[in-house]
């Protein structure tokens, strides 16, 4: 018998994925090409580099999402100057992620943002993309933490756990923010 071992940001995508209603809400997660789950092969000149995780669409509204799970207390950002070409760095949040979850804000009757997922706190947010530039355009580290997420209009996802799984509130989730926005 073999075993697969599934990456803890991969198993929190899956209970994400699992706990939205697929009769009110229509989900799609965007393939990650194949030389993500490698770091050997980042060298490639030509990769896709997908700007967001997936949608999720709960009339009126179309939420562009990236989903991250940290088991630390912090996630490591990319900022422009905080780039180094001279050598290889490795960010939580990438810049292609930043900017297609801006590109997609500025359409009508979109929001775009983040999921952050502290295991260390077993705590979820959703953090939209302009209140995340906003904190951490200011940031003089680089890395946010729990605090500035919530500092900076950070929205708790409610969440209850069945065992070792867990369950997120999508649907108060989807309506308080469709309030909380417009």
């Amino acid at each position: 018998m073999i075993t697969i071992a599934i990456n803890e940001g991969k198993r929190f995508e899956q209970q994400w994925k699992e706990s939205i209603d697929k009769t009110d809400y229509f989900y799609y997660r965007i393939h990650d090409a194949a030389q993500s789950f490698n770091q050997q092969t980042s060298g490639l000149r030509f990769s896709a580099k997908n700007p967001y995780d997936c949608f999720l669409y709960a009339y009126p509204t179309l939420f562009t999402l990236e989903l991250k799970s940290t088991k630390g207390t912090s996630f490591s950002f990319w900022r422009q100057d905080f780039e180094d070409k001279t050598k290889s760095q490795t960010f939580l949040i990438h810049k292609h992620q930043i900017e297609g979850l801006e590109k997609a804000s500025k359409s009508e009757g979109v929001i775009s943002g983040f999921v952050l997922n502290f295991r260390s706190t077993n705590h979820t947010y959703f953090w939209k993309i302009n209140d995340y530039l906003n904190c951490t355009n200011g940031l003089d580290k680089k890395s946010f933490n729990e605090a500035d997420v919530i500092s900076n209009n950070g929205f708790l996802i409610k969440q209850t756990i069945k065992k070792v799984k867990y369950n997120y509130d999508i649907e108060s989730f989807v309506l308080e923010l469709q309030i909380k926005i417009k």
